[in-house]
């Protein structure tokens, strides 16, 4: 019995061998470069954009002279490619910013979408960089706004308590 189960264990032990001696390793495939953004055509990275206003994407860190694919992705519509092409890179691999889409006219607010870059195909699977962006127009962080209005109403409140145990 015990013979039986050191010859499978070799044999497994084989073909996993094997498998790295051909170039089946996840150190084969790429890993992972840069970093990309959707932008404005200032190229600030606010990840929310106005009806009409054009998409551009931006990245930084990649394979210097090279062509990537991409792909706009409408998330709240099944990931349906709603664009797609192709960006280059410079001399220093920093993608070369270009407009990829326009959010149509009447988009409703907060409408996700997400931008793919395509940057390598190694055994069998797209390997990507992505980047999530919303129509809509850009909110103030939390604390900017609210500390300050709910600061004045505490201070209102602290008032009228105090006024009302001196009468």
């Amino acid at each position: 019995m015990h013979m039986k189960k050191l010859v499978f264990l070799s044999a497994v032990f084989l073909l996993l061998s094997a498998g790295e001696a051909v170039g089946y390793s996840h150190s084969a495939c790429p890993g992972a470069p840069g970093e990309i953004w959707a932008t404005h055509a200032d190229g600030s990275k606010e990840d929310y954009f106005l009806p009409g206003e054009d998409v551009y994407l931006d990245g930084e860190n990649f394979k210097p002279g090279k062509t990537y694919k991409y792909e706009v992705l409408d998330m709240d519509n099944n990931k349906v490619v709603v664009a797609s092409g192709t960006i280059d890179t410079d001399s220093s691999g920093n993608l070369i910013r270009k407009k990829i889409w326009t959010i149509p006219t009447g988009d409703y607010y907060g409408h996700e979408y997400r931008v793919d870059l395509i940057y390598s195909y190694c055994r069998g699977m797209h390997y990507r960089k992505s980047d999530t962006f919303y129509t809509g127009v850009s909110i103030p962080e939390f604390p900017s706004l609210a500390v300050p209005v709910l600061l004045t109403l505490s201070g209102y409140l602290l008032v009228g308590i105090r006024r009302g145990r001196r009468h």
